[in-house]
């Protein structure tokens, strides 16, 4: 069950890295798969602890976290690794079962169970708002939907799906290939959610799941390559989780996926993600210049600002945006991003504008 559950998150990548300023090390960073910043503090969810840093000095400020099924504890998922949301005052922790909230200096709060595979939730007022994923045993299709839930989680609505990128039963698996990944944000007491499978589409809903607007743009479609194709299937063999797959069961990559089906679109979608800080939604597309990929920054409404092109921080598994591990974040109009110094053995944290 395991191997099934952890070869969907194979996935897409690019590369190349971000030049950027080096602000220090983070002490005492392990295992990180979150990072968030709010006011003057860094927050990174680092296994089972959550580390607070002060951005003036990156020096550390708390520690807190524990392993357990009691009050402000949680459950650690093999494949899924806690994730965490830092607001004006408080910090949501979301383990699979539950989320757990914290002042952001430690002390527990409250906490809410929440469906099974409800991933990557955000509150909206009292409502809260995920990305549900369904995987029928029988082989029918699978989907991945963004849906919204009242106080007791009680589904309220379904805002989108779409076909998730793995289809069928191990070891026949089809893979819908792409990046064709759901992404919704929460800003201004409003819902933002991508549509990037109907075009350069963003709908804009209330806290109750209604419509208010779109967003919509025209883009030139980008083809897939040969070239591509060929590169996206490496990137699976190569994933991370595929590798430690690969290992723990003794499998050649050839035997593991003989029977792997593939079904490519034949352009890129036209959203490769979304991002919104301090009412500005950062949109990155698959257009480049070099290296470097198109980032269009637009107000709330939809006005673009400005268009730039940014190298991406580091190589960009299609994990991480399916399970939340997210290793950077925008703040002020700047990209802010964990790396390890391999050589030494320790996190730093850079800084790059976006410009």
């Amino acid at each position: 069950m395991k191997i099934l559950f952890s070869i969907f998150l194979i996935l897409i990548s690019t590369a190349n890295a971000l030049p950027a300023e080096n602000l220090g090390v983070l002490d005492g960073v392990l295992k990180p798969s979150v990072i968030d910043i709010q006011g003057d503090r860094l927050f990174v969810m680092d296994t089972d602890q959550v580390r607070v840093y002060s951005m003036k000095d990156l020096s550390l400020i708390k520690s807190f976290g524990k392993r357990g099924e009691g009050p402000g504890e949680y459950k650690i998922h093999p494949d899924i690794p806690l994730s965490l949301k830092a607001f004006d005052d408080f910090l949501i922790v979301e383990s699979i079962d539950k989320l757990s909230y914290f002042s952001p200096d430690g002390k527990y709060l409250k906490e809410k169970r929440k469906p099974p595979m409800l991933l990557r939730v955000s509150q909206i007022g009292k409502n809260y708002i995920g990305r549900r994923l369904v995987q029928p045993q029988d082989g029918s299709l699978s989907s991945s939907a963004i849906k919204i839930y009242d106080q007791n989680f009680k589904e309220i609505g379904e805002l989108y799906k779409q076909k998730y990128l793995r289809q069928g039963t191990y070891p026949n698996f089809l893979w819908v290939m792409g990046r064709e990944v759901l992404f919704y944000q929460v800003a201004d007491n409003k819902i933002f959610v991508e549509k990037s499978s109907k075009g350069f589409l963003i709908d804009v809903y209330d806290f109750k799941g209604d419509k208010l607007y779109e967003i919509k743009k025209e883009y030139k479609k980008i083809p897939i390559t040969s070239g591509d194709r060929k590169d996206m299937i490496k990137d699976m063999e190569l994933e991370p989780e595929t590798q430690a797959i690969l290992k723990q069961y003794g499998f050649k990559w050839n035997e593991f996926s003989r029977n792997f089906k593939y079904e490519f679109p034949s352009h890129h979608p036209p959203i490769k993600s979304m991002e919104i800080d301090n009412n500005k939604i950062y949109v990155s597309t698959f257009r480049t210049e070099g290296k470097k990929f198109e980032t269009i920054v637009m107000d709330l409404k939809g006005n673009v600002l400005k268009t730039v092109f940014i190298k991406p921080p580091a190589k960009e598994w299609l994990m991480a945006l399916l399970l939340g591990i997210k290793l950077e974040t925008i703040h002020n109009d700047k990209i802010y991003y964990i790396q390890e110094n391999e050589d030494e053995e320790e996190w730093e944290l850079f800084v790059k504008e976006i410009k």
